[in-house]
């Protein structure tokens, strides 16, 4: 599908290369994770939010495909991981953010800017692992982080990281706070 949104169950795709600016209770989002790809621009500021589904192996956010993040306040939310819910089907919490390349080339990673005021918090999983704050993975893939509030999930079998950068992706890091393994 190549317009947007494009929705499904509990996954929403933004695909057209436009900007979408998530900045109030209306334009929030719970129980959804966002994909976001093909050069489309999230936008978050205060008083918004995205809220992955309970027990879904998918971030709250995930860009890929030169999308781009710019975080300005609100907050993100990995999904919590309970097995003795009726969808119960993941033991570990789910991520919050994932800025990722495209897998063709350094031209295709993701991008994402934090200031303080955003609040980014990987899922809680009572009995398993706790899901990741921000993961930066992938060559071109990069984070540049002036600010804002990263914890990792908690759980019974370890927390979440804060921040996790692998596969040749690239994190500045100027300020911010940063809590979890």
């Amino acid at each position: 599908p190549t317009s947007s949104p494009v929705e499904f169950s509990d996954i929403t795709q933004y695909n057209d290369g436009a900007v979408y600016t998530i900045d109030s209770e209306g334009s929030s989002f719970t129980d959804e994770s966002l994909v976001i790809t093909r050069g489309t621009t999230l936008v978050l500021d205060a008083d918004g939010y995205v809220e992955a589904p309970l027990n879904t192996d998918w971030p709250a956010l995930r860009f890929s495909i030169s999308s781009k993040f710019v975080g300005n306040g609100g907050s993100v939310l990995g999904s919590y991981a309970d097995t003795s819910y009726v969808e119960g089907d993941y033991e570990n919490g789910g991520d919050a953010i994932h800025l990722n390349n495209g897998q063709s080339g350094s031209d295709t990673g993701s991008t994402g800017e934090f200031r303080a005021g955003i609040n980014v918090m990987g899922g809680n999983a009572p009995g398993g692992v706790g899901g990741d704050a921000l993961s930066v993975n992938g060559f071109g893939s990069e984070a540049s982080i002036f600010g804002g509030n990263f914890v990792g999930g908690t759980g019974l079998k370890g927390d979440g990281l804060s921040l996790n950068v692998l596969n040749g992706g690239i994190a500045h890091v100027r300020g911010g706070t940063f809590g979890g393994d």
